[in-house]
């Protein structure tokens, strides 16, 4: 009997780095990718893209008003899809263990920094559109943690966001405010992320873990899928359900109120219940404030002058009928981003009450309200669900086919479709750009993964992720 020692650890071989420029595809090598994950995240694209090009349209008078639909849930099925890409990447039904958890979790921290470096890029450009990126990178890290949560857990925790993440949303920018929030200082990325941006996590994160949980039960769980399909869309019927009761009309699922119009969004959490509840812009006279879109308003709050800031204070001053001069009630323009002036922490009188039905009895698009969350929610992982079980069947690559090749190609075709309509959106009319840009950005995506393997932006982000996780280099 030998008396050698043997180690019990087994080696593990790392595959190498990936370079930093895709390579040229084998056709006779397909690449191991779920078709209708792709295809989901190809309509989420899609979705984002008709958001951002098109403007309302009143439902019922104009056909375009349809295309409201994919308002807040193109985004909403783009931060579902990435819990389904989390679960994928982390070992699908079988969370990694050990120093594998340890890279995983290296690798999509690598992920997060190159979306951060994208997103700052793009921070650039004075574009309305409310990037996704930066947002979409904070989860990422946020959901380091649940990888080795089971599907189950994962689902009761995503309900507890979707239930009681505005809640948490409203509080917290609230006490943000009573604080003074530290815009001037470059410190407030986490206080955004959570609870000010458009896409806070306190509620998104309902969206990300519920797609994790997907994933997790398996992609090749027929019953699962089934079972998701399923609910999701009883969930989206019935979430949506008392609004389209209320307004006798389906205006409230395509965005508008009952009139037919664009519904009132909530544009701050923390203005009292008789303040305007549209999202509001200053003219260029800096005069009057006419409304926009929620969007416009935030762009135009990230570049304003300090006239402009003393002008917006001034008539939102007016708006709420507060003097100034009488006390420390006034609308505080230094405790915004890109505020000027003294910075006391106030935004407006907290002695005023929180419209409370109107931060959480609403289905309007990026309300967070649980009714949104839920129904928008439900929809997204339905539509996974059934690309997926559509994506098994053999001809199902001919029908998917125009979003399989943009799904994945996303974060690129995510980053052109801002480029493009910041540099033609004055100049071509909407849903002309919205259905030259799609098929555009879908000719192309499909072209090019008819000759590489990955698209440039994914093929980079995916080396850096390599390198953090420590892969050799080839």
């Amino acid at each position: 009997m030998s008396d050698t020692a043997v180690d019990p650890t087994p080696t593990v071989t790392l595959r190498p780095a990936r370079p930093w420029w895709p390579r040229l595809r084998d056709a006779r090598r397909p690449l191991p990718r779920v078709l209708g994950v792709d295809a989901a995240r190809g309509l989420a694209v899609v979705g984002m893209i008709v958001a951002h090009s098109v403007t309302d349209r009143a439902f019922g008078e104009d056909p375009a008003g349809l295309l409201g639909f994919s308002h807040g849930r193109s985004s909403i099925l783009f931060a579902t899809v990435a819990g389904v890409a989390l679960a994928i990447m982390s070992g699908g039904s079988r969370p990694p263990e050990g120093e594998e958890l340890l890279r995983v979790r290296l690798r999509l921290l690598g992920r997060a920094i190159a979306l951060m470096g994208f997103a700052a890029i793009l921070s650039l450009i004075p574009t309305p559109i409310s990037v996704i990126l930066a947002s979409y990178a904070f989860w990422f890290v946020l959901a380091l943690p649940a990888l080795t949560w089971r599907p189950r857990t994962l689902l009761i925790v995503a309900a507890c966001h979707a239930l009681f993440g505005q809640l948490l949303t409203v509080m917290t920018s609230t006490w943000f405010v009573e604080w003074g929030r530290p815009y001037a200082n470059g410190t407030s990325f986490v206080p955004e992320m959570l609870a000010s941006s458009v896409f806070p996590a306190f509620v998104w994160m309902s969206f990300v873990l519920a797609g994790m949980a997907l994933g997790r039960y398996g992609l090749d769980n027929i019953a699962s899928l089934r079972v998701f399909l399923a609910t999701g869309l009883v969930m989206f019927i019935a979430f949506a359900a008392p609004f389209l009761i209320e307004a006798r009309s389906l205006a409230p699922l395509f965005g508008q109120g009952e009139k037919g119009f664009p519904t009132p969004s909530v544009s701050s959490n923390v203005l009292p219940s008789d303040f305007p509840t549209d999202p509001l812009c200053l003219t260029e006279d800096n005069t009057q404030l006419v409304p926009c879109t929620q969007e416009e308003s935030e762009q135009q709050l990230k570049t304003m002058t300090p006239e402009q800031w003393e002008a917006l204070d001034t008539l939102i001053n007016q708006k709420l009928g507060i003097d100034p001069s009488e006390g420390s009630g006034s609308w505080d323009p230094g405790s915004m981003p890109g505020g000027s002036g003294s910075s006391d922490g106030k935004i407006i009188d907290l002695s005023q009450p929180i419209n409370w039905k109107a931060v959480l009895w609403t289905l309007t698009p990026h309300s967070g309200s649980p009714f949104e969350v839920l129904s928008s929610g439900g929809l997204a992982l339905a539509t996974i669900a059934g690309l997926v079980l559509l994506g098994r069947v053999r001809w199902s690559r001919f029908v998917l086919f125009p979003l399989i090749g943009i799904g994945s190609m996303a974060l690129t075709a995510y980053m052109a479709h801002v480029l493009v309509i910041q540099s033609l959106r004055d100049h071509v009319l909407d849903l002309h750009l919205a259905l030259g840009l799609s098929l555009g950005l879908i000719i192309l995506c499909a072209l090019w993964k008819q000759v590489f393997t990955s698209g440039p932006l994914e093929q980079m982000t995916g080396a850096l992720a390599d390198r953090l996780a420590g892969h050799p280099k080839r």
